[in-house]
């Protein structure tokens, strides 16, 4: 099995303490304030699309490294008015002649998103 290939397009580093000792449990407080995640999340056959906080420990000898993985999702209210249908008509020549008619054209994902064909 083939993995697939990562390609990291974008980065945000903060760095939350300067370089010293650490001798017992530390807490660190931090924010990345007004951090624009423009893509949904995405894990399909050929590519994956995720955020993750990773934090490093860097040592003389060699480094601790830890990724936490989070899910971003676009989440829309439901459009105004009511929902007006789709009717298509698919025809071979004046032949066969196939209607299709759906009521709704919104569809509710996950509860509280609206997908929109």
């Amino acid at each position: 099995m083939e993995s697939k290939q990562t390609t990291q397009f974008t980065t945000l580093a903060k760095e939350v303490a300067p370089a010293g000792t650490v001798s017992t449990e530390a807490n660190y407080d931090f924010q990345f304030k007004s951090v624009y995640k423009e893509f949904e999340s995405y894990r399909g056959i050929n590519c994956d699309l995720r955020y993750y906080l990773k934090v490093t420990i860097t040592r003389s000898m060699f480094s601790i490294t830890k990724e936490q993985e989070f899910w971003v999702q676009g989440v829309q209210q439901k459009p105004e008015g009511e929902d007006p249908g789709i009717s298509m008509e698919v025809g071979l020549e004046g032949i066969v002649l196939l209607s299709i008619k759906y009521d709704n054209i919104l569809f509710v994902v996950f509860r509280s998103s609206w997908l929109s064909f």
